[in-house]
């Protein structure tokens, strides 16, 4: 973090953290704020079933992974150090 991450009412935190500037949070931001409205420009109707595959593949990921961590269990460790 920096002194610019905190609103400036946050006089107590920020004189804890240096005065540079955070590009990469800004950056985030930024494309962040670009995705959210190009997804906004999509029809509802399309935009609701996009998430709901998406929703749908997750789950099925999901419920797919834990059947398959919980019937490997007897194999042992999936790492060694």
């Amino acid at each position: 973090f920096s002194y610019y991450d905190f609103p400036e009412h946050y006089v107590n935190i920020k004189r804890f953290f240096p005065k540079i500037k955070n590009y990469g949070l800004t950056l985030r931001w930024e494309i962040a704020i670009d995705e959210m409205e190009r997804f906004n420009e999509i029809p509802r109707g399309e935009s609701n079933n996009i998430l709901r595959t998406e929703n749908s593949v997750t789950s099925l990921f999901s419920t797919s992974l834990t059947n398959f961590l919980i019937s490997s269990k007897s194999m042992g460790p999936f790492f060694s150090f």
